[in-house]
């Protein structure tokens, strides 16, 4: 009976070694790990910045706005150096300028231009009766019964 209790605890004792040691090595290896982390975590902590809020306004202060361009204005084209002109081209692009001339002189593009200003402005109305609202934090003008 003596020899089969020995071969048991030696069995047990086989199992049970290796176990406790690697227990201990993960321990040990976690808290080597968890020490680094904390100096790590606490070094960055102080220099972290608070984090940014959108208190701040988002629409320049008076008097600094940039006024919107008139879409239908004309618009400067840069500098003559820059320009090509007419004399400048070869004779087949100067006939192609001339033919593409004589076939818009004879298209009345007037009523097709007025139709777009007018739409282009009935737009410009809604985004800004749009972007009003929602500066007020109104989501629907029609709920409110106001016709923009």
């Amino acid at each position: 009976m003596r020899k089969l209790l020995s071969r048991k605890s030696i069995i047990a004792a086989a199992l049970c070694v290796p176990t406790v040691a690697l227990v201990v090595l993960f321990f040990v290896a976690r808290g080597a790990n968890a020490e680094g982390t904390t100096a790590t975590n606490s070094a960055a902590a102080g220099t972290t910045s608070a984090e940014p809020t959108t208190i701040a306004p988002t629409s320049p202060a008076r008097g600094n706005e940039t006024p919107m361009r008139d879409p239908f204005a004309p618009f400067d084209n840069g500098p003559v150096e820059g320009r090509w002109d007419y004399a400048m081209l070869r004779l087949t692009e100067q006939q192609d300028i001339d033919r593409e001339r004589t076939n818009n002189a004879r298209a009345n593009w007037t009523s097709t231009h007025d139709g777009f200003r007018s739409a282009l402005a009935e737009q410009a109305k809604a985004a800004a009766s749009t972007a009003a609202a929602r500066q007020l934090g109104i989501d629907n003008l029609a709920t409110l019964g106001v016709v923009p």
